[in-house]
């Protein structure tokens, strides 16, 4: 995102900083292009605002940062949690899902016949995403833009694990150790909500 003007007023420029600072994978910059005139020239000197050093080395390491792998993923996982997953993840390849890992968890996506992949779940280690405990995290969004029926696969899924509504289109179960019998309930609902969506 760029702001260019003949003068950047102070308080844009701090916002500018801010902005900078806050927005990870948004890189916010301002360009101040001042003019000096005289009869016979006209200098135009560009300032950049909003490029500190310590925000570049802030953004180049958190853009460096590697996805997970599966064995990566299960190990930041309490041991209670690992077999949940490694269950999840086999159960999962044997439909037409495929899990995509992130540097902070997975996505776990459904290809279509027609169109391409959708996004269908989020999990996450304990304190990756704010959470204390490994959460899953079932997502409606891409289903609503294909048409589906979100309302009741939400009611579904609520019915058979304590899920707390995040949003519109995001569901979080938070994983206990004595909460492992009502996720492994979640996970096999959430697999024949799977099943039925893949055979359209």
């Amino acid at each position: 995102m760029l702001f260019v003007a003949d003068e950047l007023p102070r308080e844009l420029r701090r916002l500018i900083e801010f902005l900078n600072q806050q927005m990870v994978s948004v890189e916010v910059l301002g360009v101040e292009i001042r003019q000096y005139v005289r009869p016979d020239v006209k200098v135009l000197v560009p300032r950049l605002v909003g490029q500190t050093e310590l925000t570049c080395q802030g953004k180049s390491q958190r853009r460096v940062q590697p996805p997970l792998d599966p064995q990566a993923f299960l190990n930041l996982m309490p041991p209670y949690a690992r077999g949940f997953f490694q269950r999840f993840f086999s159960e999962a390849e044997q439909r037409r899902l495929y899990v995509e890992f992130t540097p902070k968890g997975c996505a776990v996506k459904l290809q279509y016949r027609t169109g391409g992949p959708t996004t269908l779940l989020y999990a996450y280690p304990p304190d990756m995403q704010g959470n204390a405990l490994p959460e899953i995290r079932p997502y409606f969004e891409c289903l609503a833009k294909r048409g589906e029926d979100v309302a009741l696969m939400r009611e579904r899924l609520m019915r058979v694990a304590p899920f707390q509504a995040s949003g519109q289109y995001t569901l979080r179960l938070p994983i206990s150790e004595d909460g492992l019998d009502t996720a492994e309930a979640a996970m096999r609902e959430f697999l024949c909500i799977v099943r039925e969506l893949a055979q359209r």
